[in-house]
Formats: C-alpha cells, sequence, structure tokens
C-alpha cells in the first residue's frame, strides 16, 4: 500500500513495519534498564571476543525472521532464566543451553553460521547492550 504525501510514495512492508516495533522495543528495553548498562552485558562480553561481530549476527537475524515478537519473547525468556544468577553461573548456565540447542537441532543459519537458538538470542540481547 502506498500513499502519497507531497510528492513522496510512502510505501512500508510489513516486514520493515515488523523489524521497527522490534528495534522500537529493544530501544525501550535499554531505556528502561537506564544507566549502569544491561545485565547481560558481561555476559556477551565473555561469551563473544567481538561484541560488533554478535551485535551484527543480531541485526542479520532479526531482519531475516518472520516473527520479532518470538525473538522478543526468546530474549525474555533467557534472562528469566539466566537472572539471579552470579556471572560464572550465568556463564555455565548459557553454555549448557547451547549444547542442548544443539543436541536438540535447536539451530538457526545465519550468514552461513550455524548457531544455536541460544547464541542467537544472546547476539539480538547484544543489540541492547
Amino acid at each position: 500500500m502506498s500513499k502519497k504525501i507531497k510528492g513522496l510514495d510512502l510505501c512500508i512492508s510489513r516486514r520493515r513495519f515488523s523489524l521497527s516495533c522490534l528495534i522500537t522495543l529493544l530501544v525501550l528495553t535499554r531505556v528502561k534498564i537506564g544507566v549502569g548498562g544491561h545485565p547481560i552485558d558481561d555476559l556477551v562480553s565473555d561469551l563473544f571476543s567481538d561484541k560488533a561481530a554478535a551485535q551484527i549476527i543480531g541485526r542479520d537475524y532479526i531482519q531475516s525472521t518472520r516473527d520479532p515478537f518470538t525473538i522478543r519473547k526468546k530474549m525474555d525468556s533467557l534472562l528469566q532464566v539466566i537472572s539471579g544468577y552470579d556471572a560464572p553461573t550465568k556463564k555455565r548456565t548459557v553454555k549448557k543451553l547451547i549444547k542442548h540447542d544443539f543436541i536438540t537441532a535447536r539451530v538457526v543459519i545465519v550468514n552461513g553460521w550455524v548457531l544455536s537458538e541460544t547464541e542467537v538470542t544472546l547476539c539480538t540481547l547484544a543489540l541492547t547492550s
């Protein structure tokens, strides 16, 4: 659907709209957390040597998915699972989740990389940290 406004052709696909909504949710999550950083900052730094690369994977995964609300649900679920643990326990828990994902074939292909759903969720969380 297009709409003409003063000579401009404004057209937005459902996919682009969904992506915009997800990014808005991510930004609002970051604002809600406030100064002091995201609770997952240290975990992302521990598990990914290159945070920028993790963020690129997260962004590409978000752009390739058709259901951004499922991504948000996975992010919330992962944060809930690891909340309340100290840093070493969080890291061990996430590594177990990643291993379990591969054992149960819960994998996603992003830019040719085969990643567990937990890894991809961490990459999307890296966008907010």
